[in-house]
């Protein structure tokens, strides 16, 4: 965790991928480059690495732009206050990119048995792929972890929403 803490003090970035796809070759040699830090940590069960990575901000050196309702409560201390708490409370939002980032995580998590780092994904909002739902759903059972499995089970209609 602390080399991790250092990473990303000088500038890392938890999403980056430098993973190359060559969609004309099947083999393995067509995939070039490595999984963003994210992957890597769910993909071996690094609960704490993976929470430091996903609680550090994306862009620690830039302004953010300010909303009009900001603007608008910089004169008011107690609207300001108001908005500072539901920023806290509130998830962060994800980009596209960001999504597909944790949604390779939350394979990487599912393929290799890691159940808590694919709930935990799926918790902060990453939507549920069939292919994880069903490894989460097995090894959920695998444990014997009926609240876990009726969790799931409802969640299925998230999974596939067309189909039913």
């Amino acid at each position: 965790v602390e080399v991790v803490s250092l990473l990303l003090a000088h500038g890392a970035h938890a999403f980056l991928s430098t993973q190359l796809k060559d969609s004309l070759c099947f083999s393995g040699s067509a995939q070039r480059g490595c999984y963003s830090a994210i992957s890597v940590a769910a993909a071996h069960g690094q609960r704490v690495s993976l929470r430091k990575l996903l609680s550090h901000p994306l862009a620690p050196g830039s302004r953010e732009v300010l909303s009009l309702e900001e603007m608008l409560a910089e004169g008011d201390s107690t609207s300001r206050s108001q908005l500072e708490r539901s920023q806290s409370e509130a998830p962060p939002t994800l980009n596209k990119t960001q999504i597909k980032s944790l949604q390779e995580a939350m394979y990487h998590s599912a393929e290799n048995n890691h159940l808590d780092i694919t709930i935990e994904l799926r918790a902060l909002g990453v939507p549920w792929t069939l292919h994880c739902w069903m490894h989460a759903l097995a090894a959920a059972h695998e444990l014997r972890l009926d609240a876990v499995i009726d969790q799931l089970l409802q969640d299925f209609l998230q999974v596939c929403p067309d189909d039913y």
